[in-house]
């Protein structure tokens, strides 16, 4: 019943792949701040967005800052945005490693300005806080395709589809915290 956010980079990414689709899929509101760099050996602090090709269709909302203003501002309106109730799916800000990570570069934070919505509360969710008995959650539990639970199958594929319009319905709050978007992928 609280907020959540968490922070990745390069390997760890897909080392916590799995974990993604079901932020999602359980419709769970996590913002999580990705720092793109090379996935590759030896260790690599370049930037490279390979991560952002593999988390596509993850169910996650990305944003992409370009600069360190950038993400903080981001960071904090995708709290916003993952939390509205038509929405309620989890957002990812994306980051240049190096480029934004790794240099120096300054970030205006005027107190007056910051301000977060009321504290998050779980039961304003569009689905049943993790109840195993109706979906999404009842999908981790069950099997994907079975003859005997085909109903529960036909609910996975549908969900699948709710997660696509929940993103879509993000496009309202996002215009209106971020002043719209540059691409969008259908």
């Amino acid at each position: 019943g609280v907020r959540v956010f968490t922070a990745t980079g390069g390997p760890g990414t897909l080392r916590a792949f799995e974990i993604f689709p079901a932020w999602a899929g359980a419709r769970v509101p996590v913002v999580c701040a990705f720092m793109t760099r090379g996935v590759n050996s030896p260790l690599s602090i370049q930037p490279d967005t390979i991560e952002m090709a593999f988390m596509l269709h993850t169910g996650i909302v990305m944003f992409h800052a370009e600069t360190a203003q950038d993400l903080y501002d981001m960071l904090l309106k995708a709290f916003v945005i993952a939390e509205k109730p038509d929405v309620h799916i989890p957002v990812g800000v994306f980051a240049d490693g190096f480029f934004v990570t790794h240099t120096r570069e300054k970030v205006k934070i005027d107190p007056a300005e910051i301000k977060l919505p009321p504290p998050y509360n779980p039961y304003s969710s569009p689905v049943p806080v993790m109840d195993m008995e109706n979906v999404p959650v009842r999908h981790m539990r069950d099997p994907f395709v079975m003859k005997s639970n085909f109903i529960s199958y036909a609910a996975h594929a549908s969900w699948q589809q709710e997660i696509l319009a929940a993103a879509e319905r993000a496009r309202k709050h996002i215009h209106k915290y971020l002043g719209g978007l540059v691409e969008t992928e259908k």
